[in-house]
């Protein structure tokens, strides 16, 4: 990991930022207290030219707050505010950046607003994946506007839906994994009931929040960086195997869902290892 001068000098350039420079050092890791900033480069948050960039920040900004006032998005039925609120007092419950009361309004304003803008229904799902760009970012419409381009790019990269993508994945866990691809058969696990949600939300919930800020670091680098997330999730069953083939159900199941620290700089260079055995099968 580069070092936090090193990655402050990257993006405090007063004309404008290196693209190309930060997205070769991101994926070895960001640091903590300049990651909102590079993230929002990353994805395209932020403009590389500074003249446009803050002309395009302040256009973002009004367009969230004025977004609020023209949507009905504060009169979001009670049931669902609800719903909102409890998934997010159990986010991170022993994190106690995440038990502050003007974060949880700000967590709850940002997670309405894209149910409201996305026309959906909650998910679970949708606390733990905007849970990271509320830590790393201050301002509500540069969390908006974060997970709006991360998940532009989901679609973009899984355009061929969940149904295809999970299969592929589970081709390649019964190619390189058999015994742990039968351990699971054995114990009746069905791959609906842990690996979709592992490729849905990016580990963002199976994974301690350390753990998920770094490896997003190296995803977010390059416009193609989530095509590596099943190899990660490949990378992570093989260094739990011997304990998940020591497990039955249903503990196996909380075990999957609960992954304990891991050394990501190790799992993401394990990662693009098996991407490489996978390209010659």
């Amino acid at each position: 990991m580069l070092a936090e001068d090193a990655f402050r000098e990257l993006i405090e350039d007063d004309s404008a930022v290196d693209l190309v420079r930060l997205r070769k050092a991101s994926p070895y890791g960001v640091p903590d207290v300049m990651r909102g900033k590079v993230w929002k480069y990353l994805l395209g948050v932020s403009q590389a030219e500074k003249s446009e960039d803050a002309s395009v920040d302040r256009m973002m900004a009004e367009d969230y707050s004025s977004g609020m006032g023209h949507t009905s998005y504060r009169e979001t039925d009670s049931e669902t505010r609800k719903r909102v609120r409890g998934a997010i007092r159990r986010f991170q419950p022993e994190h106690q950046f995440f038990r502050d009361s003007p974060v949880q309004n700000k967590f709850s304003d940002v997670v309405l607003a894209l149910l409201h803008s996305n026309d959906d229904e909650f998910q679970q799902g949708l606390v733990d994946m905007v849970g990271p760009f509320v830590y790393v970012m201050p301002k509500e419409s540069d969390v908006y506007y974060s997970f709006q381009r991360l998940q532009e790019r989901i679609n973009t990269t899984y355009s061929e839906g969940m149904h295809r993508k999970l299969a592929n994945f589970i081709m390649l866990l019964r190619s390189l994994h058999a015994d742990l691809y039968d351990h699971f058969e054995d114990e009746e696990l069905e791959p609906n009931g842990w690996a979709v949600s592992w490729l849905e939300c990016l580990l963002a919930r199976q994974l301690p929040f350390q753990c998920v800020l770094r490896l997003w670091d190296t995803y977010f680098a390059n416009e193609d960086g989530l095509k590596m997330h099943p190899y990660v999730c490949l990378a992570i069953l093989g260094v739990c195997k011997e304990e998940l083939m020591e497990t039955e159900a249903p503990e196996l199941q909380s075990r999957l869902e609960n992954l304990p620290h891991l050394d990501m700089d190790m799992i993401i260079t394990q990662a693009y290892n098996i991407r490489e055995i996978c390209n010659l099968l």
